[in-house]
């Protein structure tokens, strides 16, 4: 009886363990269910948040992946992806923080390091960006981009030894990346390792024959350079076959002033003054050189030396007048330009400039007499035509002070179809020390009464990459006889590097017009043939002239167009049939020759919108 018992005890207590058994799991589902969701739910707005971005809508995304954290915290990739998205947005400060965050969940997580410390780099904390990559290659040593962004870091820095190091490290791992034979070419350029630089450029261009279009800048100049280089040589063996030859240093001295390197120019300038103390061409050549470096007394007495030895040379008065002008001696330096024109009257150069330095005096009559005698000898001389034209405009404001507050005057639709489309697209205006510049931009964004405008950044800058300080931009109108249109200062916000081939500078401006709108952005990629027009404000003719023409060729990375182009252009949008941006005007290809220059006319080079849109967004331009 009691073993009975006993059995249907054990049988009541395997029911009651498994009702037990089943309650427990039930009650561990419902704890972990929230869990569940909110992973499944984390993975979603990722998946969301990739494809929004793919879409070109970044605040979206941004958005979704932020709701991706907040369901789980815990998400690495989501605040890595986050970060990006921030990070193109240019909102540097949240994307360091998401990365900070990813990398205290994973602190192994290479990529996380790499990502802040390109968002470090893009804020200008370049000191703080290598010490993060550095520790990404503690991480992982065998990490070839994080040698290869660690020497692009360096190599801004200016430590082009440890640059180039970095570079040769990423190679050594991994010897098929192009890129990095072009980035240790240019550091190598920099250190004047020609025949290295060469070397490195050939292996990027072997490895991707892509390269050579889309630097075909770095190639031309270091071809260039090679052919200055093979100069250099000749003159040097000139030199040790006759150490006082002071021609041979003069001809020296020439070849690595064309170079830019105006300390061994001045140098060797100087020893063939040294061999012949009445060597009248060492004595103006060396004045330029001191010119070009900024030291202007020095300059000046070697001018004044050129013309104690040759009174009657117009050019040593002129250029005397130019270095006076740029050290702000502006009485010295008229008389010295009116020497000039004594001595030679055909001085067309001569003229614009004593013009110039009057109109900065005020005596704007007499700079605009001189204007129109510079360009009476010299038609084809862009420069005297804008000072004129300057000039003219400051005269009538002096005159006039409230010529200004008159409303604008637009043509109506039926006289100037393109009138909206016009109105959307700026005149650029620059002073520089010795003259005006123009060039062309167009509206890319709109945020109440402020506008955001797309250029080039050589229209910005100079020669040496310095930015303008006095940038004004005109919307389109018609002002009528002696009116003048309003200016509005204009602000770099944003600019690409003097070593990027994208070629672009973005500009603020405030207090526009109400009807100013952005331009729609096709980034489509367009095919050889396709009818285009740009509206730009070329040196030869009106001002918002819309030029047709064709795509010629789309060549990586590179519009070339059949339609004639000049300085006014540059920064211009290239338009397709349904008025929609496609390129944006960059350089003139000669018609004479097959380099760039940025002022001479010639077939039109853009660059497709692709990878200006791509560069706009990491502005924080959607």
């Amino acid at each position: 009886m009691k073993v009975r018992e006993m059995m249907r005890s054990r049988k009541l207590s395997k029911k009651s363990f498994l009702k037990l058994l089943t309650l427990g799991l039930s009650l561990y589902a419902l704890i972990l269910l929230p869990f569940i969701v909110m992973g499944i739910s984390a993975r979603l707005c990722v998946d969301r948040g990739r494809s929004l971005e793919k879409q070109g809508k970044l605040n979206d995304a941004i958005a979704s992946y932020r709701q991706a954290t907040k369901f789980n915290s815990s998400y690495l990739y989501a605040h890595v992806l986050l970060g990006d998205a921030l990070r193109k947005k240019g909102k540097f400060d949240e994307a360091i923080a998401a990365y900070n965050k990813a990398i205290l969940l994973d602190r192994n997580y290479v990529y996380a390091h790499q990502s802040l410390g390109n968002a470090l780099k893009q804020q200008g904390k370049i000191d703080a960006a290598i010490a993060v990559y550095q520790n990404a290659i503690e991480l992982n040593p065998k990490d070839a981009v994080s040698y290869s962004i660690l020497g692009r870091a360096l190599y801004e820095r200016g430590k082009l030894d440890s640059a180039i190091a970095a570079y040769k490290k990423a190679i050594e791992i991994d010897p098929k990346i192009a890129t990095n034979y072009i980035n240790i070419s240019l550091a190598l350029n920099k250190q004047e390792k020609l025949d290295s630089a060469l070397a490195a450029y050939k292996k990027a261009i072997e490895l991707d024959p892509k390269l050579a279009n889309k630097h075909k800048k770095l190639g031309e100049a270091l071809a260039y350079d090679k052919k200055q280089d093979a100069a250099l040589t000749t003159y040097r063996q000139a030199i040790k076959r006759n150490p006082k030859d002071a021609s041979a240093y003069n001809n020296f001295a020439q070849a690595l002033y064309e170079q830019e390197k105006l300390d061994k120019a001045i140098a060797a300038y100087r020893q063939a003054i040294k061999l012949n103390p009445k060597y009248v061409s060492a004595y103006n050549n060396l004045g330029d050189a001191l010119t070009e470096k900024g030291k202007l007394d020095s300059a000046i007495a070697a001018y004044r030396q050129t013309i104690k030895l040759n009174p009657s040379s117009a050019s040593a008065y002129n250029n005397l007048g130019n270095a006076l002008r740029n050290d702000g001696k502006l009485k010295s330096a008229i008389a010295a330009y009116r020497q000039s024109i004594k001595i030679n009257d055909k001085n067309a150069s001569a003229h614009n400039n004593l013009g110039f330095v009057l109109q900065q005096q005020g005596k704007f009559k007499e700079a605009i007499k001189e204007f129109s005698l510079a360009i009476q000898l010299d038609q084809i001389w862009k420069t005297p035509k804008i000072n004129l034209s300057e000039t003219q405009r400051l005269l009538a404001i002096r005159d006039n002070p409230n010529i200004l507050a008159r409303a604008e005057r637009l043509p109506s639709k039926n006289k100037e179809p393109l009138v909206s489309l016009k109105r959307s697209i700026v005149r650029i205006i620059l002073k520089t020390h010795s003259n005006y510049r123009t060039g062309a931009g167009w509206v890319v964004k709109r945020e109440g009464n402020t506008a955001w405008l797309v250029t080039n950044r050589h229209v910005v800058t100079d020669k040496n990459e310095r930015q303008y300080q006095k940038i004004e931009v005109e919307f389109y109108s018609e002002p009528r006889p002696n009116q003048f249109r309003k200016r509005r200062a204009a602000e770099i916000t944003k600019i690409s590097k003097a070593d990027d081939q994208l070629d672009l500078a973005l500009l603020k401006v405030t207090e526009i017009p109400k009807d100013i709108k952005p331009l729609p952005i096709s980034s489509i990629a367009i095919s050889p043939g396709t009818p285009v027009t740009i509206i730009g404000h070329p040196i030869t003719g009106n001002d918002w002239a819309a030029i047709k023409g064709r795509v010629r060729n789309n060549i990586d990375g590179e519009l070339q167009l059949s339609t004639i182009v000049t300085g006014g252009h540059f920064g211009s949008p290239v338009l397709d049939q349904n008025n929609r941006v496609v390129g944006i005007v960059w350089a003139g290809k000669l018609l004479d020759r097959t380099t760039t220059a940025p002022d001479k006319p010639g077939y039109g080079i853009a660059f497709p919108m692709k990878p200006v849109i791509e560069q706009l967004q990491s502005w924080g331009i959607d």
